[in-house]
C-alpha cells in the first residue's frame, strides 16, 4: 500500500486510462494499434502530469498475462503510482485467472 500526499497549494491530478484491450505484441510497439496507444499514453502523461493513474478495466484480452506484464512495465516507466480495476474482458478466462492476473500487475 502506498500513501499519496497532496500539497495544499496544488490540485491532486488523476489520469484515468481504460479499455486498452491489447495483446502482448501490441504493447511492444509492433502494430499500428500499439503505436497509437503508446503515443496516446505518452501524450496524456506529458500533458496531464498526473499524481495518480487509474485504470478502469478491459486492460488486455482475457488470459493474455504477457500483455498485462508489458502494460505494467510501460506504466512503471513514468514513475507515477497507478491502480487498476479489472473489467469484464480482463476476467473472461474464469476465476482461475483472477489471481494470476493480479500477480502480473
Amino acid at each position: 500500500m502506498i500513501t499519496l500526499k497532496k500539497k495544499k497549494s496544488k490540485d491532486f491530478v488523476i489520469l484515468n486510462l481504460t479499455d486498452f484491450q491489447l495483446l502482448a505484441s501490441e504493447w511492444t510497439n509492433e502494430t499500428e494499434k500499439g503505436k497509437e496507444i503508446l503515443y496516446t499514453i505518452d501524450t496524456l502523461y506529458k500533458r496531464v502530469k498526473p499524481d495518480l493513474v487509474t485504470l478502469s478495466g478491459d486492460l488486455a484480452y482475457a488470459g493474455d498475462l504477457d500483455a498485462l506484464s508489458h502494460m505494467g512495465k510501460v506504466l512503471d516507466s513514468y514513475c507515477v503510482p497507478w491502480a487498476p480495476v479489472f473489467g469484464n474482458h480482463d476476467n473472461d478466462g474464469g476465476l482461475e485467472l483472477v489471481d494470476k492476473t493480479a500477480e502480473c500487475l
